[in-house]
């Protein structure tokens, strides 16, 4: 069954209001380019006859035969690629949509705070364009490079995930400051009723590029949600998907989640669930004679179990991270600034990095050596982007 998508919360911009906003581009029809194109003809013919022929009977007489090429024109012509450059014009000209929205300083709030619908910068991103604009860190006076929030959720307990409408995401601390301000109407400008029906195919064309992983092909996926919606329906929802850049082609007849895509999807209300089910499902105390405990510290699971009911035996132990889970880690020590990336011998690890989480996967040849190399070069700084205990789980599980 098709899968519901509510109205907006403050966690994101739900599917039926993204739906709205994407312009709708109208089809060119063969007929109509070659009825434009003959039409086109005899009006350049009339221009150059009149401009050029000085005798009023002989413009009507040229005139009159201008005529026979422009109708030659319209039966000879094929309007296939014309009206596919044609169609193709009106998607630039149409779809034409804003990434970054330049106004004054708006009100710093930790990121915890920041809720989707509204514009937002990092504090630490609009001070580095002040130093390159040759201001101050602080200028009030320069404007700020806004980003769209259009989706916004608590990882773990030091984790906050922003999601923007360009494609890019961030993750930081809960009480990392951020700049918000209202949005600009040009963003969520509505082009008409809603669409439930497009919305609803958006809504789980994200979900299975979500589990389909990346570079999932355009006709296995149109193929998934066919069962469950009209083809038109799912041409809307690929649209909306590639002009809010929840989505992108990696390659011809390939598609695969951006970043903000990936974090829309885990903003949503059935994301959530799982997760708080999961929360209760590790903390839930275990029936047997020994006591046991799970607690879920600094966005890592650690299992405690005590040896008796004296407590005079007891050890620590480690869960196993899922796939997910790890490649989540990674992906967010790869988008910190604070790693010095630019040393030599973090250029491979980096390099190995990027390509598991790109490939989705967490056990490719070579990623241990490089989380080993991360961790001993600046081990420290890893610690204070991921949280020691997600940190401590990291190194574990390539251990």
């Amino acid at each position: 069954m098709p899968r519901r998508d509510p109205r907006p919360t403050s966690t994101r911009i739900e599917a039926i209001d993204l739906i709205k906003c994407v312009p709708r581009v109208p089809e060119i029809s063969e007929d109509a380019i070659r009825i434009a194109s003959g039409i086109a003809c005899y009006v350049v013919c009339g221009l150059l006859i009149f401009c050029t022929v000085s005798s009023i009977v002989w413009r009507i007489i040229f005139v009159v035969l201008a005529a026979g090429p422009s109708i030659g024109i319209v039966y000879a012509m094929s309007g296939g690629a014309t009206a596919e450059a044609a169609h193709g014009f009106l998607l630039i000209i149409l779809r034409r949509r804003l990434t970054v929205n330049k106004a004054p300083r708006g009100k710093t709030v930790p990121a915890s705070s920041v809720v989707a619908h509204t514009l937002a910068c990092e504090e630490t991103e609009h001070a580095k364009h002040c130093r390159e604009q040759g201001s101050p860190g602080n200028d009030p006076t320069l404007d700020v490079r806004y980003h769209l929030v259009i989706a916004t959720y608590k990882i773990n307990g030091n984790r906050q995930a922003i999601a923007f409408a360009d494609g890019s995401s961030i993750s930081s601390h809960p009480e990392k400051k951020i700049i918000t301000s209202q949005v600009d109407e040009r963003w969520l400008r509505s082009n008409g009723e809603d669409e439930p029906r497009a919305a609803a195919a958006l809504y789980e064309l994200i979900d299975v590029l979500y589990d389909q992983g990346p570079e999932a092909t355009i006709e296995a996926t149109r193929e998934r949600l066919g069962s469950h919606h009209l083809d038109r329906d799912i041409d809307r929802a690929l649209e909306a998907a590639m002009w809010w850049q929840l989505a992108e082609e990696q390659a011809p007849h390939l598609v695969s989640l951006t970043d903000s895509g990936r974090d829309w999807h885990l903003a949503s209300a059935e994301a959530e669930a799982q997760r708080i089910a999961e929360r209760k499902r590790m903390s839930r105390p275990s029936r047997k004679g020994s006591r046991s405990q799970t607690f879920n510290i600094n966005g890592g699971i650690f299992s405690y179990a005590e040896g008796d009911i004296s407590g005079n035996q007891q050890k620590v132990e480690y869960v196993q991270l899922s796939d997910e889970q790890v490649l989540s880690y990674i992906k967010d020590v790869l988008r910190s600034s604070e790693i010095p990336w630019s040393d030599p011998e973090l250029v491979e690890a980096r390099r190995v990095m990027s390509n598991a989480v790109a490939e989705r996967d967490p056990h490719k040849p070579g990623l241990t050596q490089a989380i080993s190399k991360l961790a001993s070069i600046c081990g420290d700084i890893v610690v204070g982007v991921l949280g020691n205990g997600a940190y401590q789980l990291l190194i574990q599980n390539f251990l």
